[in-house]
């Protein structure tokens, strides 16, 4: 898999499945690309609202409220570092 610079789309190569708010994601395509994941005491989220709610037995993440996740693939233009 590529890695995606912060400024840019992913295809839908970036396996996502989103129902409301919450997502089951890739990390390797949202989390580990964007600035708010934290992975010391274990993976996280500091993006104000955003959380990590488990990571599934084949490495993808269970997020809620995550501004990168959008239908047509990551979206980093939505997060910057405060």
């Amino acid at each position: 898999m590529r890695t995606m610079p912060a400024t840019s789309r992913a295809g839908p190569e970036a396996a996502q499945v989103i129902a409301g708010a919450t997502a089951v994601i890739d990390p390797t395509a949202y989390c580990q690309q964007c600035p708010h994941f934290e992975t010391e005491g274990g993976p996280s989220c500091t993006h104000e609202g955003t959380r990590i709610l488990e990571v599934l037995h084949d490495g993808r993440c269970h997020v809620i409220d995550c501004p990168v996740v959008t239908a047509a693939g990551p979206d980093f233009t939505r997060v910057r570092r405060d």
